[in-house]
């Protein structure tokens, strides 16, 4: 990869041009080749042995094209995978920094809506294998075979089913910031990149869950997974509250409308979440638990 392409690649994921340390920090990790100004007098003798070859020798137009294409393709698959390279390293370090300064502005545009998925998908695997688990273990209790799995759409239902709770919160944020507060400068987009860095510590908290469950270390797996919720939860409290004041009303009163309006919309979700799980389980042997999954009990 050229310094170019990758200061166009660099300005396509952050959204911004690159800064002159940022540009010489890349050089020296090997991000993209320096160019290298060749000597007018080297330029003009590889221009005199350019006209002397192609005088000599013409190979078919056939031949070269097949010889473009052979040399073309390689070199397509290294920029493709400098690209990833780069783009996973820029991915680890603004990771790590929302790490330490989780509420620090930044102009990342994605990081925090990837980080927000990958929890949830993290979190949809952790359902996943619990649900394996339960499934061998009440097929042992009736002396059945164990080999059975759950099926893959478990996944997807735990996968949507936390997407959806991650969502909700994010849009009370955006909400409660852009209309109660007038914050203009708070867009949708911005909630998630906001939203996604200040609870980015619950992707490696993810990541432990699923491991603990996968090793049947249920309780400690649940402690953990009381802390996601109040990781989340802390960062939806801190997202409402009050910022500047461009109304007439008290700070006290828009925070109280923010709480309650936060409230109403994760409760919206929590009904439409409940139903898919309830809905879900239905059609499962599990059927009879579907009682406590009825969205008309509340």
């Amino acid at each position: 990869m050229n310094k170019q392409d990758w200061l166009e690649y660099f300005e396509a994921v952050n959204g911004r041009e690159a800064t002159e340390a940022e540009i010489e920090q890349a050089q020296l990790a090997g991000e993209f080749e320096a160019e290298v100004v060749a000597e007018p007098s080297t330029v003009q003798e590889i221009a005199e042995e350019s006209v002397v070859e192609t005088t000599v020798v013409q190979a078919p137009a056939e031949k070269q094209v097949a010889t473009g294409n052979t040399q073309n393709t390689p070199q397509s698959q290294t920029e493709g995978g400098s690209q990833f390279k780069a783009a996973s390293s820029n991915f680890w370090n603004w990771l790590v920094d929302a790490w330490k300064n989780p509420t620090k502005e930044d102009d990342s545009q994605y990081n925090g809506l990837i980080t927000l998925g990958i929890t949830a998908a993290l979190l949809g695997i952790t359902v996943y294998t619990l649900a394996n688990k339960l499934v061998n273990s009440i097929s042992s209790a009736f002396g059945q075979s164990s080999s059975s799995n759950a099926d893959l759409s478990v996944f997807l239902i735990g996968f949507v089913t936390f997407a959806l709770f991650l969502f909700s919160l994010t849009l009370s944020s955006f909400i409660s910031r852009r209309f109660i507060y007038q914050d203009e400068s708070y867009t949708f987009m911005k909630s998630f990149a906001w939203f996604g860095r200040a609870t980015a510590l619950t992707a490696p908290l993810s990541l432990l869950i699923f491991l603990l469950v996968l090793m049947g270390s249920f309780q400690l797996a649940g402690f953990l997974l009381a802390v996601f919720f109040l990781l989340v939860g802390t960062a939806l409290t801190y997202s409402l509250l009050p910022v500047g004041n461009k109304t007439q009303f008290d700070n006290y009163y828009r925070f109280l409308i923010a709480v309650v309006l936060s409230g109403v919309i994760v409760g919206i979700f929590f009904r439409i979440e409940y139903s898919i799980l309830g809905n879900y389980i239905r059609q499962t042997p599990l059927g009879d638990l579907s009682q406590f999954f009825n969205p008309m009990s509340f």
